[in-house]
C-alpha cells in the first residue's frame, strides 16, 4: 500500500475562489502544507464543502486496494477494504502536465491533475514531487484534520523531539563520559566524582575567574592544580560538562604522550572550536595540519629570522621613542608595560607574517587589534569553561557573550580579508618574475595546496598567537626584573658590553648569555602557554596506561615548572643560574621543562619568540631602569596566553 501513495501532505486552506465564483457548486481552494507546497484545487462543495483555515490532510495514489493491485478508476469495493476507507472525499483523474518552474530563484516543479473537469494544481520542491509523470492516472483522497487532532500531532511531535533531546543527553553527557570514568578507574587513575552534566565546570569556573591578588611568584590556578596532584597524583582524571579529561604531570608519561604517540593525539575541542584559527596551523590536526607545518617552518629557521634583525630594531627603537614622548608628556609616572608591549609585538608579527605596509603604522590601529585579540581570547574561554558551558547548546544562545565574540570574529575577519585582497590585486598587477616571497602571507598565497579558509585562518594565527605569547613573555620578564634589580643590572651591563653602538644583530644574540637565563627563568615561572592540550583520537599506550579515544589530555606546563621533585626546594622563586649550564642540566628530566612544548607540535615560532624577545629588552635596558608601581595588583589571567589581568605599571627612569 505504501508504494501506491506518491504524495500526502497536510494543508490549510489559505483563500476560497481568488478569482471570484465562477461554477454553481464548485469553489477552487487555496491551500498551503507543511512541506511548504502550494495548491489550487477544485472541489464539488454539495459533496464536500470546506472553509478558510480548514486543515486537510491530501493524499495523491495510483491505486485504492490495499494489496497495491492496480484499478482502472471504476473501483467497486465489494466489501473488500481500500484506501478510500481512511478518506471522506475521493476523485480519479489524470495528470496531464509536469513542468520547472524557478519561484524567487529557487526551482521548484508544477503538476497539473483533471479530475473530469475539475482541476488540481500542486507546486514545490521537487523532490515530494519526483514519483509523478505526465499521463499517470491518480486518485485524489482528502479527509479534514480536527484542530484538536492537529494540535495533538505537534504535540506528539514535540514530545518525540524531547525524548530524543533527553536520549541524546544522557548518552552524551552521562553515559560515554561514565564508560570513560570507568576505563581510568580500572587502571588505577583517581580522579574528582562523577556529577553528570557539569563535572567540575564549577570549581574549574571560580578558580579562573578569581581576581584575588596574590604577590611575587603566587598564582592561584598554579596552586590549586598542584593541590589536585598532591590529592590525586601526577595523572588524574576530572570532567567538564561532557569531556573526560586526564591531566598528566609525569614527565615520562608526557614523553609517550608528546613525543612517541604524537599521531594518536589532536588539539583539543577547546583550541579546535576557535573559529578564527580552525584550519590554521595550531589549531588544526593530521592531514590539513602536516602540509602547513611541512610548508611554514621554513619561513622561522634560524636564517631567515636572521634576516629581519633589521626590522625588528627599528620597531623596538620606535616602540621607545613613542614611551620616552609619553613619559616626557606626563614628566614622569607609569606605564602599562604589558599593553605597549603587546601592540610592539603585534607590529613585530604584522611585518613577518603580512608584511611592513600591513594596516598602516597607525599606532591606534595596532592597538585596537591587540585589544580586540585579547578580549576575544578572554571570552572565548569564559565560553568554554564558565559554568554556563555546560548547557547543550549554550555557545549558539544569543547571550551577550556571544554577540560580543561574534562580533569580534567579524571585525577581525575583516581586517585579514583587507589584507588578503590588497596582497592578491598587487600579484594581478606583477608577473610571477616580479614577485617575492616576503612574509607568511606571500607563501600562504602562492601556495597550491593551501585553500582560502587555510589562508586566512593562517594569518590570524600568527598575528594572534605571535604577539600575545612573545608580549606575555616579555611583560613577565620586566615584571621578574623589577622585582629583582640586582638581575636588571647583570643584564643591562651585558646588553652594554656586546652592544655598545645599540644595534642588536643575530650574532650578539647568542653572547647574552645572562639575558637568556633571565629569559629561561621567566618561561618557567610564567609560561605564555600554561597548559597544554590534546585529544586522543587513537587508543595508545601511555607508560602502564591504556588512552582511549575521546578523552583530553590536559599537561599543566605551570604546575610543571614548579614541582620541587624536578626542580628542587627553590622551584617557586626567581633563580636564573639554575639555567647556567643550559636547558637539560637546569632539572631532573628534559620533559619538566615544556615553554614550547615538545615533539612534532613543537611552537613553530620558538626561534622567532625568542630572538624578538632578546633583541626588544636588549633595546630597552641601556636606556630605562624600572621598578613596579605602587597599584600594581598581582593577578595572572589564562586567555590563550598567561597575561596580567589588570596590567603591570612600571614606572621608569631613563638612562639616558
Amino acid at each position: 500500500m505504501a508504494d501506491s501513495i506518491l504524495f500526502e501532505d497536510i494543508f490549510t486552506i489559505v483563500a476560497v475562489d481568488p478569482d471570484g465564483k465562477k461554477w454553481d457548486r464548485v469553489r477552487r481552494y487555496v491551500a498551503h502544507s507543511e512541506l511548504d507546497m502550494d495548491l489550487l484545487l477544485d472541489v464539488n462543495t454539495d459533496v464536500y464543502p470546506m472553509q478558510v483555515e480548514e486543515k486537510f490532510a491530501l493524499a495523491m495514489a495510483t491505486t485504492l486496494s490495499l494489496d497495491g493491485t492496480m484499478d482502472d478508476g471504476f473501483f467497486d469495493q465489494s466489501g473488500r477494504k481500500s484506501l478510500a476507507d481512511k478518506f471522506e472525499y475521493v476523485m480519479y483523474g489524470k495528470l496531464y502536465k509536469y513542468s520547472d518552474v524557478e519561484v524567487n530563484g529557487i526551482s521548484k516543479v508544477e503538476v497539473y491533475i483533471s479530475f473530469g473537469g475539475l482541476l488540481m494544481m500542486l507546486k514545490g520542491d521537487p523532490n515530494h514531487l519526483n514519483a509523478f509523470q505526465v499521463d499517470q492516472r491518480l486518485y485524489l483522497l482528502i479527509r479534514k484534520v480536527p484542530l484538536v487532532s492537529s494540535c495533538r500531532l505537534r504535540i506528539a511531535f514535540l514530545q518525540a523531539r524531547g525524548h530524543i533531546a533527553f536520549c541524546w543527553l544522557i548518552l552524551e553527557r552521562v553515559w560515554r563520559p561514565w564508560r570513560l570514568i570507568l576505563l581510568c578507574r580500572k587502571q588505577g587513575i583517581k580522579g574528582f566524582p562523577f556529577i553528570p552534566l557539569i563535572g567540575q565546570l564549577p570549581q574549574i569556573s571560580k578558580v579562573l575567574s578569581d581576581t584575588a591578588q596574590g604577590s611575587g611568584m603566587e598564582w592561584k590556578a598554579v596552586s590549586t592544580a598542584g593541590e589536585c596532584i598532591l590529592s590525586h597524583g601526577k595523572i588524574f582524571y576530572f570532567t567538564t560538562a561532557e569531556t573526560v579529561r586526564i591531566c598528566v604531570a609525569d614527565p615520562d608519561l608526557i614523553k609517550d604522550i608528546l613525543q612517541n604517540n604524537a599521531d594518536c593525539y589532536c588539539k583539543p575541542s577547546f583550541i579546535h572550536d576557535l573559529e578564527l584559527i580552525r584550519t590554521g596551523i595550531f589549531a588544526s590536526c593530521g592531514d590539513v595540519w602536516a602540509p602547513q607545518r611541512q610548508l611554514l617552518q621554513l619561513l622561522f629557521a634560524p636564517k631567515v629570522i636572521k634576516t629581519e634583525m633589521s626590522g625588528i630594531n627599528q620597531l623596538s627603537r620606535a616602540a621607545l621613542r613613542s614611551w620616552t614622548n609619553e613619559i616626557d608628556s606626563k614628566s614622569g609616572g607609569e606605564l602599562s608595560v604589558h599593553k605597549r608591549l603587546s601592540e610592539l609585538t603585534l607590529n613585530v608579527i604584522k611585518m613577518l607574517s603580512v608584511g611592513e605596509e600591513g594596516w598602516g603604522s597607525d599606532d591606534q590601529t595596532s592597538s585596537n587589534i591587540a585589544e580586540t585579540f585579547s578580549r576575544y581570547l578572554l571570552n572565548c574561554r569564559k565560553l568554554f569553561f564558565d559554568f554556563p558551558s555546560a548547557v547543550p547548546g549554550y555557545r549558539f544562545l544569543p547571550t551577550k557573550l556571544n554577540k560580543d565574540i561574534m562580533k569580534d570574529e567579524a571585525w577581525l575577519t575583516k581586517v585579514i580579508e583587507d589584507l588578503i585582497v590588497s596582497r592578491s590585486r598587487e600579484y594581478v598587477a606583477t608577473s610571477s618574475e616580479e614577485r617575492e616571497h616576503k612574509d607568511v602571507l606571500d607563501v600562504l598565497l602562492t601556495t597550491v595546496t593551501i585553500n582560502g579558509q587555510q589562508v586566512r585562518d593562517n594569518g590570524l594565527t600568527f598575528l594572534m598567537a605571535g604577539h600575545h605569547t612573545t608580549a606575555s613573555l616579555l611583560s613577565w620578564c620586566m615584571y621578574l626584573l623589577a622585582l629583582h634589580p640586582l638581575w636588571q643590572e647583570r643584564a643591562r651591563a651585558e646588553v652594554e658590553e656586546f652592544c655598545s653602538n645599540g644595534e642588536v644583530d643575530w650574532n650578539t644574540l647568542g653572547q647574552f648569555k645572562t639575558l637568556s637565563m633571565i629569559l629561561s627563568e621567566t618561561l618557567r615561572l610564567f609560561p605564555p602557554i600554561p597548559l597544554i592540550g590534546r585529544q586522543c583520537v587513537k587508543e595508545n599506550s601511555v607508560g602502564p596506561y591504556v588512552i582511549p579515544p575521546g578523552v583530553e589530555i590536559i599537561i599543566p606546563t605551570a604546575v610543571l615548572h614548579r614541582d620541587k621533585e624536578l626542580w628542587g626546594e627553590d622551584a617557586d622563586q626567581f633563580q636564573p643560574m639554575r639555567f647556567a649550564n643550559g636547558l637539560s642540566k637546569a632539572s631532573k628530566h628534559i620533559l619538566a621543562y615544556l615553554p614550547f612544548g615538545s615533539g612534532p607540535r613543537t611552537c613553530i615560532g620558538q626561534n622567532l619568540a625568542l630572538a624578538e624577545a632578546r633583541t626588544i629588552l636588549a633595546t630597552i635596558l641601556p636606556v630605562y631602569s624600572w621598578n613596579l608601581g605602587p597599584g600594581y595588583l598581582h593577578c595572572p589571567e589564562v586567555s590563550l596566553a598567561l597575561h596580567p589581568k589588570f596590567d603591570i605599571p612600571i614606572v621608569i627612569q631613563r638612562l639616558r
